[in-house]
């Protein structure tokens, strides 16, 4: 699994950094084009007059501001990059511990160790759970 999310990760890195290629590319070759798709991204989220002059004008004053809106408005990819040498690890440790739950009572040699692992692998699920709703935007 670590593996797995490790190669996820860096293909998704992978990705937004061969989109950042192309826009740069873009941004040397037709800047104004550039500057007309980001004029009508702004205008779609309802910015007009001087005000969207203006708005284009400061995007597109700094490169990686300029990149950073492409990428979310144009592709739909979050400009922020994953590190997959720290998603590979943490994947590893989250399995590690939460795999060991259930064979607790059997490495300590519980009295009926298939009850007791129901119990506390559910409650390492409902934990889990839990956690997992603190942060969540959803509700559900």
């Amino acid at each position: 699994m670590a593996a797995s999310n490790y190669s996820g990760t860096k293909a998704d890195v992978d990705n937004v950094n061969r989109l950042r290629k192309i826009e740069r590319q873009h941004i040397e070759r037709i800047p104004e084009g550039e500057r007309e798709q980001v004029r009508q991204i702004l205008r779609a989220k309802g910015i007009q007059g001087n005000v969207l002059e203006q708005a284009v004008t400061a995007v597109t004053a700094d490169e990686k501001t300029w990149i950073d809106l492409m990428l979310i408005d144009e592709y739909g990819v979050s400009s922020n990059s994953s590190a997959p040498f720290l998603a590979a690890p943490a994947t590893f440790v989250a399995f590690m511990l939460c795999g060991i739950v259930p064979l607790l009572p059997f490495l300590i040699s519980l009295p009926n160790p298939f009850d007791v692992t129901a119990v506390i692998t559910g409650g390492t699920f409902f934990a889990i759970g839990t956690a997992k709703s603190r942060w969540t935007l959803s509700p559900r």
